[in-house]
């Protein structure tokens, strides 16, 4: 806040005889300012109510922010006074339409002429407040302008802030210029692009982007800006950009030298360093609105039952929950006999650990839509959607695993034996059967929020319709559980009756599973990836594992990084053969606030970390 917008606010109460007082001295104090000079806020207060004062004595003030915050203080004030249009002398006072027909401009151009001194009172007129600019300023800020300018066509002289090309002095053009040609000459012209260098010097030169823009642009086709690299600068589109940051970067890094910082891949594409982190953002953002499921896609904010993006974070990866959660998680078994030694390890589902997974996908799933739309999130909120959707798929499959004892039960009655007790390649196409069909009937299940429940997204009634919501109720049997079990009667009857399977290939639960995508594949590196851990060092091998997971529960590093992940309803159903654990991953800003860092460095360590190790495995995810 300014020194005059405090003061301001000081004089909010005073009474109108007194704030027209002040209100004239105001206005005619802009005259007496010299740009360079420094002056007091003792001494302004002294001009404007005719009183000294030792308060304020220790600010100074320089003439020009001075003058620009002055015709806010003096609207202020006309508004405390009470005025009307009667008020106001006549020929020394113009309204809005009128001044901008005179310059021929618009009402944001007189905006930005207020800070140059144009004054304005505020006035009721027919229960409406008006603005009417002074005509004393109005002169003086034409003979200034018409004394810095140069000559208008006929010799007549060019009024006005901004008519047409006479918004910018010729002496600020011809430095304006020179001072761009020499940044061009020092850094290139690929990195520093006409919108760039208009985008700096409009603010050092106190004018608009697009009169800064016009004049740079002029001087580039006439080859007065011309320095190491200029006329070479490539054109890409703004899809095309952001499409070769995602895939280079994050996904592919085919393109573009993998972990190549912002910066370095700025002036690889010849684009601005905002520009190049906008489209990484929105890379992110499209491959996380892909990864939902189905489903949730269409699932607006208001899905959240009104609570915030931070809030949703902070439930989702509190304390609570990843003791709650942290062991609940799994990475599925790859072969039937895998699935059948699991199913036999794990029993029957319990009630409580069910309805803990179910309740933690829901607002993982709701955090993810949260991040995915609309578009403008933030690099860390997108990132803790990413994360939640990939702790999601261990849920799931934890989940799956649960089932399985169920699910083979029900198989066994349909098709008279047990799988287990099958030949191959019938036993395998048999539970790969089953596997498709508990991860579909899970997935059918586990909707958005019921349209009539958004505001209790996080209680039993705003997911009625999904048959979970009496999920640990006191019943016998989790809803969940039938639900699974008559999917997997139709699925089983209807592979009996055609007498065909499903392709011989390894069964998928953390990946593409149901109804998932391609992307969905993308939310972690791939196996092949994990053996290079150990060669990324200490540090980074402790990020990128809490990251992704890939610790054990309970393991001491995870509580180092973001706290212990030991689960409270039971062990985790297992791991894959040889690969890393199945703990919580953690996004990075959680990483960040364990650490005692900033987010912006655990995001470029993970971006160089994906690099290293897809160059260290030779591989690239699919």
């Amino acid at each position: 806040m300014s020194v005059l917008a405090e003061l301001a606010d000081q004089w909010r109460f005073l009474p109108a005889e007194t704030a027209r007082k002040h209100l004239e001295r105001a206005e005619a104090l802009p005259e007496r300012l010299s740009d360079e000079s420094l002056y007091t806020m003792a001494w302004v207060v002294e001009q404007i109510t005719g009183h000294r004062t030792e308060q304020g004595r220790q600010t100074q003030v320089v003439g020009a922010a001075l003058r620009a915050d002055m015709s806010a203080l003096v609207q202020r004030l006309s508004e405390r006074a009470g005025l009307r249009q009667r008020d106001l002398e006549r020929g020394r006072w113009l309204g809005v339409e009128a001044l901008c027909a005179r310059w021929g401009v618009s009402r944001r151009t007189l905006e930005r002429a207020r800070r140059q001194g144009l004054m304005s009172r505020a006035v009721g007129v027919g229960g409406q407040r008006r603005v009417w600019y002074s005509v004393a300023s109005i002169e003086r800020l034409e003979r200034a302008r018409a004394a810095a300018s140069r000559p208008a066509p006929g010799g007549g002289e060019t009024p006005a802030p901004a008519r047409g090309r006479a918004r910018l002095a010729r002496p600020d053009e011809q430095r304006m210029i020179a001072r761009a040609a020499r940044v061009r000459r020092r850094f290139g012209a690929r990195a520093w692009s006409v919108y760039r260098l208009a985008r700096h010097l409009a603010v050092r030169f106190g004018t608009s982007v697009a009169t800064a823009r016009r004049v740079l642009g002029a001087a580039e086709r006439l080859g007065r800006l011309d320095g190491p690299g200029a006329g070479r600068r490539p054109r890409a589109s703004r899809g095309r950009a952001a499409e070769l940051c995602e895939r280079a970067v994050y996904w592919r890094g085919t393109a573009i030298r993998p972990g190549l910082g912002g910066p370095a891949l700025a002036a690889r594409l010849g684009r601005s360093r905002a520009g190049v982190r906008a489209a990484l953002i929105e890379g992110r953002r499209r491959a996380l609105l892909a990864c939902l499921p189905e489903a949730w896609r269409t699932a607006g904010p208001a899905d959240s039952g009104g609570t915030g993006p931070d809030e949703l974070v902070t439930r989702v990866w509190g304390p609570e929950a990843r003791a709650t959660l942290g062991a609940l998680g799994a990475r599925g078994p790859t072969d039937a006999e895998g699935v059948l030694l699991a199913a036999r390890r794990l029993g029957w589902p319990a009630a409580e650990p069910e309805r803990a997974r179910v309740w933690g996908m829901l607002r993982l799933r709701r955090l993810a839509a949260r991040a995915a739309r609309p578009p403008g999130r933030s690099e860390d909120l997108i990132d803790a959607g990413l994360t939640a959707l990939l702790w999601d798929t261990r849920l799931r499959t934890g989940l799956a695993l649960s089932m399985m004892a169920p699910a083979l039960e029900t198989a066994r009655a349909v098709l008279g034996t047990h799988p287990a007790q099958t030949d191959e390649p019938a036993r395998s196409q048999a539970v790969r059967v089953v596997v498709r069909a508990v991860i579909g009937a899970i997935e059918r299940a586990l909707g958005p929020p019921a349209e009539g429940a958004r505001g209790a997204a996080d209680g039993p009634a705003a997911h009625a319709h999904t048959g979970v919501a009496s999920v640990g109720g006191g019943g016998a049997e989790p809803r969940l559980t039938g639900g699974v079990t008559l999917a997997v009667h139709h699925a089983v009857t209807r592979w009996r009756r055609s007498g065909e399977g499903p392709a011989s290939h390894p069964i998928v639960w953390d990946g593409p599973a149901v109804g998932d995508p391609p992307e969905r594949a993308r939310l972690e590196p791939p196996a092949a990836w994990w053996p290079c851990l150990a060669q990324l060092g200490r540090e980074r091998a402790r990020t990128v594992a809490a990251r992704y997971g890939w610790l054990e529960p309970g393991d001491a590093q995870a509580g180092a990084i973001g706290g212990a992940q030991a689960g409270s309803l039971g062990g985790a159903p297992g791991r894959a053969p040889g690969g890393p654990g199945a703990a919580a991953p953690l996004p990075a800003a959680e990483i960040a606030r364990g650490l005692g860092v900033q987010s912006g460095r655990v995001h470029r360590s993970l971006r160089r970390a994906w690099g290293t190790m897809r160059a260290l495995a030779g591989t690239t995810p699919a």
